[in-house]
């Protein structure tokens, strides 16, 4: 109890404090120019830059996929499935969620959707249907790109208890579910033909289409949204936090030049998920700037 008193008496200290005499002479924040502008630029363009840079170094090792990209390859990729989601129907400012482990697909998948200008959803891939239902719905996301199965969950079928009209559908063909009246696409990376889904190959256009892309690519701009990430939810419900290109690539690359990862190549162990701020912006954006 008179630890509780002394944390009060000192909270009403401080607010008293605040509150009195002239406030000009504590400001609420210091203005500190840095060395460096901050970046007005988009994932799109970054990716396009790190091709250029360093086209033969390896962007990402998947060890347990057994497979790797080089930044120029991934450059190719993302422009392919990009324009593979713009063939599809899916418009800047579109919603689109990605479920599921790290791999090389999820990683693809987050650059293709920068370039194609749409609002990456990315969800917990331990999500049982009733928190991924709430998701889906709350931010009304248009397609899913998903794993087939990750340990005991299994994706496809997660999404049916959802929404039972994906399992009647036909494969390859536009969803029309009641339950998620906004989706559209369940694409998935798997080489089976799923009812009521697509493969993740078949949406990646051939390299002679992919020019689709471009012109989509550059009506994107830094202050566009770029994902959407949910809290925790411990107090209610997950709250989605809408992030930028601008907010999001400044924030990778400032904390890889605080840790001084621009000093020389480095090669970064990220055994965090993908699908938040460590994973997909302090660990895959920061590598797009600094690799």
């Amino acid at each position: 109890m008179g630890v509780l008193r002394r944390t009060q008496a000192l909270l009403i200290w401080n607010i008293k404090r605040c509150l009195s005499g002239d406030i000009k002479k504590r400001p609420a924040y210091y203005h500190n120019p840095g060395t460096e502008r901050l970046r007005a630029i988009t994932t799109g363009q970054l990716i396009n830059l790190a091709a250029e840079k360093w086209p033969k170094r390896n962007a990402i090792i998947s060890l347990h996929e057994k497979k790797q990209l080089t930044f120029m390859q991934l450059k190719e990729q993302a422009d392919q499935l990009g324009a593979g989601f713009v063939k599809l129907g899916l418009k800047p400012g579109d919603r689109l969620a990605v479920i599921g482990a790290n791999t090389i697909h999820w990683y693809v998948t987050m650059q293709a959707a920068a370039k194609a200008g749409l609002i990456l959803v990315m969800l917990n891939p331990a999500y049982r249907p009733l928190e991924l239902s709430y998701a889906l719905k709350h931010v009304g996301v248009k397609g899913v790109v998903t794993d087939h199965k990750f340990k005991t969950q299994n994706y496809p079928e997660i999404l049916a208890e959802v929404a039972p009209g994906i399992s009647k559908a036909p494969h390859g063909e536009p969803l029309n579910c009641p339950e998620l009246p906004d989706l559209s696409f369940v694409i998935v990376a798997t080489d089976e033909k799923l009812p009521g889904c697509y493969r993740y190959e078949d949406i990646m256009v051939s390299p002679h289409e992919k020019e689709i892309i471009f012109e989509v690519e550059n009506q994107v701009q830094p202050d566009d949204p770029t994902c959407i990430q949910f809290s925790s939810g411990t107090t209610g419900q997950p709250k989605a936090a809408v992030l930028s290109h601008f907010g999001t690539i400044n924030n990778g690359h400032f904390f890889g030049k605080r840790c001084g990862y621009d000093t020389m190549h480095h090669t970064l162990c990220l055994q965090v998920p993908m699908f938040h701020i460590m994973g997909s912006t302090l660990g895959i954006l920061w590598l797009l700037t600094s690799a």
